[in-house]
């Protein structure tokens, strides 16, 4: 918020302020060295930014003489995850709202939660990211799964 109002006094576009103020709000948050947490992590703050503050990180590490090795670490997960195509977004699931209609779950909400439940497990479990993998799953998804 601060960082928001320091650069409306600038002339800096849109874009800008909102990217500085991303990477401001994320810079705190903590990932481990999991593909899945590194996945998570760029479902809550996009690829990009993720990028953007790990390479932040980093830098104010060297910068103080400490070890950026978990940064850059991070940096290669995320590289990793995007290079083979696995899902961090519920727009990169096999499956999409439609899919979930025709197979039986009521429009509205529900089909949100469902996806949102269904890239929890595919973001766990890469190799269930499949139209065919993803149908059968829905069955077994419990209420808890999906909020």
């Amino acid at each position: 918020e601060e960082a928001g109002k320091v650069l409306k006094r600038f002339t800096y576009d849109n874009r800008t302020k909102e990217t500085v103020s991303c990477i401001l709000k994320f810079r705190d948050l903590s990932v481990s060295e999991d593909p899945s947490a590194v996945k998570r992590a760029m479902r809550d703050m996009g690829a990009d930014i993720f990028k953007m503050v790990q390479e932040l990180k980093s830098a104010q590490a060297q910068a103080k003489s400490e070890d950026a090795s978990h940064y850059k670490k991070l940096l290669e997960i995320r590289t990793e995850v995007i290079a083979s195509g696995q899902a961090y977004t519920v727009s990169m699931l096999a499956v999409s709202g439609k899919d979930l209609i025709e197979a039986g779950i009521p429009q509205g909400a529900q089909i949100g939660r469902t996806l949102n439940g269904i890239l929890e497990k595919v973001i766990d479990a890469p190799e269930l990211n499949s139209r065919e993998k993803i149908l059968e799953l829905l069955p077994g998804l419990s209420e808890t799964d999906m909020d």
